[in-house]
């Protein structure tokens, strides 16, 4: 069985598409749009950005809701990755 490129594009189009809307209904927001037109790579949230990864971190590890836009503003010295196994910097450096 062949599968061509543009078929598999669009399956990944696809599993794109549905971890957004599932991010968007867990965190009630709304996507703005994919900068430069690239899926899948960094999206806008509520004047937030985030990569791809950083939302299927959020949804695979089961964050609670509101977790993404507290590292976003408050702690992105580290990683969401890092951020979502409890690590923080120190303010008193």
């Amino acid at each position: 069985m062949k599968i061509e490129i543009q078929e598999i594009k669009e399956r990944l189009d696809n599993c794109i598409d549905l971890y957004t809307d599932l991010f968007c209904q867990k965190q009630d927001c709304y996507a703005d749009g994919w900068i430069g037109d690239i899926k899948g790579g960094v999206n806008c949230f509520n004047d937030a950005f985030f990569s791809f990864e950083d939302i299927r971190l959020d949804l695979e590890r089961y964050a609670p809701k509101g977790a993404i836009f507290r590292w976003y503003h408050y702690h992105r010295e580290i990683n969401y990755n890092s951020y979502l196994m409890g690590a923080r910097v120190s303010k008193n450096k």
